[in-house]
């Protein structure tokens, strides 16, 4: 059962307040929860109007998106919460980048990216709750890092196929690696993934050495929004290749991260998405040509540090300071 409490869209928010301590019902009754995804599909074609028409009655609205799905869906968050009309409007968002402003609107970066799989790695979730991803307990599994025989060098999820997933795609199913497409019906999963994500069997990770992958996000300059694609291979053993936007990988290393000598990450800072993807992918084929079998064992106590990162790197309480906590 879907419950929409002030805004607040199906059990995630109230869940993810529960693991910080506090009760959704003890809030503060003259903030309204504005959505600006609509995760299970619960809005209808009058939704935005009633919606709209609601929040104008609150003295603050606090408007949020738990996901950013893609860099124009980020451009419309922006523009819509810029234009709505209220004196006290509030951005909640998992977007980490430092350059986000919209003036007249207090921003709130609060990483429930980074919340959520660390609560489904380690938290018994309640099975009546209804949330974002969540695929049940069986799914999210640690796999043990002690070295196993490998059979590919590399592993790229594709999900939902778009821009620049499509040309990652079709470049890199030349090469012999563990490669899917659910778009186009290809599964690691064993499985037909109904929904967005359900993470791929460890035995993938553990039989190989490297991810290659594009993100959500990749165009914008003032978005780093960072998901499961990313968190799954780094807590899974992986050195990972990631393709998004400018400055992922220094915010997972101030996140608490560690990488590779050995990866050539300036890729990373080139702001030109083309230019940037084409240097992502000579440094693929330059890695392809060492013995990354031997460098992956070698790096076991990297992969044992970025694995008790689930542990040792807290839930973000930014989403307090909307209650001034």
């Amino acid at each position: 059962m879907i419950k929409i409490i002030q805004g607040i869209e199906g059990d995630d928010i109230p869940y993810h307040l529960s693991l910080l301590g506090v009760d959704i019902h003890t809030i503060d009754p003259d903030i309204y929860f504005f959505p600006l995804n609509d995760h299970y599909n619960t809005h209808g074609p009058d939704w935005l109007t009633e919606t709209e028409k609601i929040a104008q009655e609150y003295p603050r609205v606090v408007f949020y998106d738990l996901v950013n799905t893609s860099d124009y869906e980020h451009r419309q968050f922006c523009r819509y919460v810029s234009e709505f009309d209220h004196v006290n409007r509030t951005y909640l968002t998992v977007n980490q980048s430092p350059d986000l402003r919209i003036p007249g609107v207090r921003i709130i970066p609060w990483d429930f990216m980074w919340n959520r799989i660390k609560a489904y790695y380690t938290e018994s979730v309640p099975a009546n709750l209804c949330l974002h991803h969540y695929a049940g307990p069986d799914a999210y599994q640690l796999p043990g890092l002690v070295p196993v025989p490998k059979t590919k060098k590399f592993m790229s999820l594709t999900g939902r196929e778009y821009g620049f997933r499509i040309h990652l795609y079709n470049w890199i199913k030349q090469y012999d690696g563990f490669v899917s497409n659910r778009t186009r019906g290809q599964y690691l999963e064993n499985h037909e993934v109904v929904g967005a994500f359900s993470p791929v069997p460890n035995r993938f990770y553990q039989e190989s050495c490297l991810s290659i992958y594009v993100e959500s996000n990749c165009y914008e300059s003032d978005l780093i929004h960072i998901t499961e694609k990313t968190y799954e291979p780094l807590l899974k053993g992986h050195f990972i290749l990631p393709f998004s936007n400018p400055g992922t990988v220094n915010r997972l290393e101030k996140l608490g991260f560690r990488f590779p000598d050995f990866i050539d990450y300036s890729y990373d800072l080139i702001e030109n998405p083309d230019a940037r993807f084409r240097q992502l992918k000579r440094e693929f084929l330059r890695l392809l040509d060492l013995d990354l079998y031997q460098l992956h064992n070698d790096h076991v106590s990297m992969f044992e540090y970025n694995q008790n990162c689930v542990h040792t790197i807290p839930y973000d309480s930014r989403i307090l300071g909307i209650f001034d906590v």
